[in-house]
């Protein structure tokens, strides 16, 4: 996925929803928060935390 201002906002449009959702302190010690996403039987994690250097976030998707 692109880095964008909005991940999840974007996610819900193309018809994701959101399942579960929770926060937590991340390696790098910034809050890191983690949406567990369905559409279509298809399940994926995506973690969001603000990037370290510069502005804007990090987006990490895992496929489950």
């Amino acid at each position: 996925m692109s880095e964008t201002a909005k991940p999840i906002s974007e996610m819900l449009r193309q018809g994701w929803s959101i399942e579960h959702y929770s926060t937590a302190l991340g390696s790098y010690g910034v809050i890191e928060h983690c949406f567990l996403m369905t559409r279509s039987g298809a399940r994926k994690v995506v973690a969001v935390r603000p990037k370290i250097v510069g502005r804007g976030c990090d987006v990490t998707e895992l496929e489950i």
